[in-house]
Formats: structure tokens, C-alpha cells, sequence
């Protein structure tokens, strides 16, 4: 078996690969590598196994070398789930050991996982460093099927964004991205967090919806954005990856009818399934939320070791903590700073 570290920003060979896994999704595309590198210039470590010239493992990674926080690999940053893709458990389980191999070499603090049972078994089932609420909705071209699977309340506030005079527009626009940043500034505010820098999301259009990788759900009210949302296209499934709303308008259920549009519009493009992404533990108004659209629940376990103790280990889930109230009362110029400063050292 041939290890090989391939940099997919420079070749065709990580692309040629993904063609032999149909349940490769966005987060294993070069697109998305695009992103994470052109936006915080994280070194793409994607590495392959061979075997009489046919590509058996391949496993997406990035380097984050940071002054503050230090040197580590992730599979992958800002990615709620990214599982190996492979043929065998054998080639998987060389692929790993490659990898600590190189961690060692290059002085990581540590390596990170990000979901699949693939990775648990190949890495000899250790204790998860975390493990999160994963949310799937099944997809149907039947959408008053769909529309019936969604609990009352949910169907509910659909209808009243409708009667209020809610519109919705689908888009793959800058403006609309722009849009989008001016919600999310707002929203990652209310919830005690910094935004994620503009240009990650203008990364997202450059490599992803430009290329019909995904879309902008916005609803529209009197002329005003009041809500809107990123899905990406992840091959036979969608993601529903980012949203936000103007808190003022909370009361027409803006939220409700982008989901709903998004779900609507994947379903009929012939999707399987829509992913809600992860949700953490002690989060469970999310949690309820994404139950109340009628998705399968399932939990992601990420796995973390620790290069200086030579041995996995547990992490706590920060979704919670004294960071919330500082970010919730910094004013809003000063977190969008924080934001183009942080992200790139707490990947």
C-alpha cells in the first residue's frame, strides 16, 4: 500500500480520486478546500492509498499552524462532518497511521476526526473527544408528503410567512451573500458568538456557488432581506450550512419558509437527503427545532489524539460559556474584528 500527500489546490489526482466514491460530498471537494485555504491559508494534507495503481482510502486535511493556539490537524475546519472515504478497513487504517506518522514529524498538538464510523473502527474504536446531534430530513419529489411529516407548529408558521407576504428568492449572487453577512452579523451577536469573516462567505460564492454548488434561500418582506440561508449541493445530498434573520421580524416566521423553500427546491432537484448539520448537546432548543422538520436523528463522534500525551483524548463541548455575554455586549464593529482575527487560531 502507497501513502501518498497530495495537495489538491495543485493537481487533478484528489479530483480523479473523489470519482471513485460516490458518497464523497462537498466537504471532500476541492472547492471546499479552496475555502478553508483561501480564507485562513490553511495547508491542504490530503492524503491517498494506493494499491496496484487504485486509489483504496482517501482522507481530507488541513493544517492550521497558528502562534497562539498552535500546530494541529483537522479534517476537516469549520466542517461539522467529514468521513474517510474507502474501500477497505486495511487501507483506511494504513491512511491513519501515515497520517500520525506525518503529525509527529511536523510537530502537531494534535489531529482531529470529524465523523463516520469508518474512522472509528480504523482508528481501533476509541472514546470520542466529542460527539454532537447529527439531523437528517428524507427527500421526496411528493412535497405535500414532506409538508405533512413536519410537526404542526411547524407548518404552522410556514403558512403565516406566506399569508404576512413573505417572498422568496433563490440565489447565487454576491449581493446576495452580502445580504446574507449583514443577518448573520446580526444573528452571531444574539447568540453570544463573533461572525465568521466576510470573506469566507465571498470564498463560498467564489468556489462554490458560482459553480452551481449550492444556493442563497432569502425571504424577502416590504422590499427587506429578513432571513436568509446557504445550502450547498453535497452530491446525492444538500446541506443546509448557514442561517440568519433580523430578530425583529421573529414574529412572521421568515425562518420557516427559507427551510421550507430550501427543502422544496432540493427535493425536486432529485436530493436524497438534506442535512441539518450538528447540533451540540446542550443545545436542545436546536435540537427541537431540527426534530420538528420531521429529520432522523443519529449522533457524529469526533476523535482527537494528542500527540504529547500519545493517546486519544476528550475535549469539552465550548458551544456554552462565558464567551457568550462578552460577544453578546461588544459592539457589533468590534466582534466583526474579533471575528476576521479569531477564526483562523480556534479552528
Amino acid at each position: 500500500m502507497q501513502i501518498l500527500n497530495v495537495n489538491p489546490l495543485a493537481g487533478n489526482e484528489w479530483a480523479e480520486s473523489l470519482a471513485r466514491y460516490p458518497q464523497s460530498g462537498v466537504f471532500h471537494s476541492i472547492g471546499w478546500a479552496a475555502v478553508l485555504h483561501d480564507t485562513y491559508g490553511f495547508s491542504p494534507l490530503y492524503f491517498l492509498a494506493r494499491q496496484n495503481g487504485q486509489i483504496e482510502a482517501a482522507l481530507p486535511l488541513m493544517e492550521v499552524n497558528s502562534a497562539f493556539t498552535g500546530k494541529r490537524g483537522i479534517s476537516l475546519p469549520f466542517t461539522d462532518a467529514c468521513p474517510a472515504l474507502a474501500k477497505s478497513t486495511d487501507a483506511l487504517k494504513e491512511t491513519f497511521a501515515e497520517i500520525l506518522k506525518e503529525g509527529k514529524r511536523r510537530g502537531w498538538k494534535y489531529c482531529q476526526w470529524r465523523g463516520g464510523n469508518e474512522t472509528k473502527i480504523a482508528l481501533g474504536e476509541p472514546t470520542p473527544s466529542q460527539t454532537f446531534f447529527n439531523h437528517q430530513l428524507k427527500l421526496s419529489p411528493d412535497t405535500e408528503a414532506l409538508f405533512a411529516g413536519f410537526d404542526s407548529s411547524v407548518r404552522r408558521a410556514i403558512r403565516k410567512a406566506e399569508k404576512a407576504g413573505v417572498q422568496i428568492e433563490t440565489s447565487t449572487s454576491l449581493q446576495s451573500v452580502k445580504q446574507y453577512y449583514r443577518l448573520h452579523c446580526q444573528t452571531r451577536q444574539r447568540h453570544g458568538l463573533p461572525p465568521q469573516p466576510l470573506r469566507f462567505f465571498s470564498n463560498i460564492h467564489r468556489h462554490l456557488l458560482s459553480q452551481n454548488l449550492g444556493m442563497i434561500v432569502s425571504a424577502i418582506y416590504r422590499g427587506r432581506t429578513i432571513a436568509s440561508a446557504f445550502f450547498l449541493d453535497s452530491g446525492k445530498e444538500a446541506v443546509y450550512k448557514f442561517g440568519a434573520s433580523d430578530f425583529k421580524f421573529q414574529e412572521l416566521r421568515a425562518n420557516n419558509l427559507v427551510m421550507w423553500a430550501g427543502i422544496k427546491q432540493w427535493a425536486l432537484a432529485g436530493k436524497r437527503v438534506l442535512d441539518f448539520g450538528r447540533t451540540s448537546f446542550q443545545n436542545e432548543g436546536l435540537r427541537r427545532y431540527k426534530l420538528s422538520w420531521g429529520t432522523t436523528e443519529s449522533s457524529a463522534n469526533y476523535y482527537q489524539y494528542d500527540f504529547r500525551k500519545q493517546a486519544f483524548t476528550t475535549t469539552p463541548d465550548a458551544a456554552h460559556g462565558w464567551h457568550n455575554q462578552f460577544f453578546q455586549l461588544l459592539p457589533r464593529p468590534l466582534a466583526i474584528l474579533a471575528g476576521r482575527i479569531l477564526y483562523q487560531h480556534i479552528a
